[in-house]
């Protein structure tokens, strides 16, 4: 696996764990599915806990994405990697 795509897989993961933990989404779809699982804000299950922690959550995100990498076509995880990167870029220049 080349450093290019490593480095793509790595941005994709990491906005696909900001999705699913920290984020609204459109039309509140990821607030909508935390909120169907158990998740908290509070913090006093062990799925609140699950999805609070980007540790934890990083490694279902990980696997979500190595998923992704071997049935879906690549664009499809360029376009996380790119929406990540555009998400650090504004991060880094405020």
């Amino acid at each position: 696996m080349s450093l290019v795509a490593v480095t793509v897989l790595m941005m994709a993961a990491w906005r696909i764990t900001n999705l699913f933990g920290f984020e609204e989404g459109p039309f509140k779809i990821f607030q909508r599915f935390r909120y169907l699982i158990g998740v908290t804000e509070d913090g006093e299950n062990f799925t609140s806990e699950l999805f609070r922690c980007i540790y934890c959550l990083s490694v279902w995100g990980a696997g979500i994405t190595l998923l992704m990498f071997y049935f879906l076509p690549f664009f499809v995880l360029l376009l996380f990697a790119v929406s990540a990167g555009v998400i650090l870029l504004e991060k880094v220049s405020e």
